[in-house]
Order: C-alpha cells, then sequence, then structure tokens
C-alpha cells in the first residue's frame, strides 16, 4: 500500500466507540482504511487492504477466488442445470432474442425453486430482425441445480464455485 497521506477534514472525531477498539495511535487516515476494510474488505476474519487512486476514489482489492473450486462451467441448458455439488457461488451471462424478463431459478431437486435472482446487468438492444437482450450477474447460493429463464436462449455462460473449507 502506498504510504498515507495527510486527511483534511472538517468532520470532528468524538465520542465514536468502535468495536473492537480502535488502538489510541492510529490517525484518522489508518481508521478510514480500517472502516472501509471491515466494512467491504473482510474475508472471514481476514481484513483485505484497501486502496485509494490519486483521485482521492477508496476502493477494495477485488473478488479474490484463490482456494474456491470451480465445479461446473458450461453453456446452460434449457432446461434444470445440475452443478454435480452444492456451489456457493454462480457467475452467469446470457443472450436473448426474446423479450422475456430474464431469471434465474435455484432449486433441490430441479422442481422445486427456492429462489429466484435477477440479473445485475440488463441490457437491450435491435439487431434490424429482433430484439436482443444481453443479461450478466452473479448470485451468492447454497444450490446444486440452476434454471435460466429468458437469458440464456441464444447462448451463454455459466461458472459455479464452492467456497473453501466447506
Amino acid at each position: 500500500m502506498a504510504k498515507e497521506q495527510r486527511l483534511i477534514t472538517p468532520l470532528v472525531e468524538s465520542g465514536i466507540q468502535v468495536e473492537p477498539p480502535t488502538p489510541p495511535s492510529m490517525g484518522l487516515n489508518t481508521r478510514i482504511q480500517r472502516a472501509w476494510s471491515m466494512l467491504f474488505g473482510r474475508r472471514e476474519n481476514t481484513l483485505q487492504p484497501v486502496y485509494a487512486s490519486r483521485g482521492g476514489m477508496l476502493g477494495v482489492v477485488p473478488l479474490d477466488l484463490n482456494g474456491w473450486t470451480m465445479v461446473y462451467h458450461d453453456d446452460p441448458t434449457t432446461g434444470w442445470a445440475n452443478f454435480g455439488q452444492i456451489v456457493d457461488l454462480v457467475f452467469y451471462s446470457g443472450l436473448d432474442l426474446t423479450m422475456v424478463a430474464p431469471y434465474l431459478e435455484f432449486g433441490p431437486d430441479g422442481v422445486n425453486t427456492t429462489h429466484i435472482v435477477t440479473p445485475t446487468v440488463y441490457s437491450i438492444g435491435f439487431d434490424g430482425e429482433a430484439n436482443i437482450q444481453v443479461v450478466s450477474g452473479y448470485a451468492h447460493v447454497r444450490s446444486r441445480y440452476m434454471k435460466g429463464t429468458g437469458c440464456f436462449e441464444s447462448g451463454g455462460m455459466v461458472a459455479a464455485y464452492t467456497a473453501p473449507k466447506r
């Protein structure tokens, strides 16, 4: 991480209770980095580092899939897809030439839907013959079966991961 820069702010820090308590020698910039790490960068009991751009934008390290096991990577099917084991994280993208509202279904046995996930990114275009909708997203689930509706009719990709220490 780059050397800390002095932070100038009109905020006055007084009477703030932090659990666990902040060591008294910790500066304001370090406290902000610590708070961001605790909010957005926690992975189990390890705080991920926070970085700041030259423009002052704060961020955290990207999702680290080290230790995760990819158990499924394939073109989606029109029916229920079997991951082969319980997965924790599913990434997907798809293309459809109809105007059906896209969503994913997850269930325990391919028949009962326990929850539904809508795409994170959803865009619509026109290719001269039909409307095209492109979707992508991710789902934090614990499921073995998935079915895509309205987002995989013309193509797509699904990748499913199992978390470490399952």
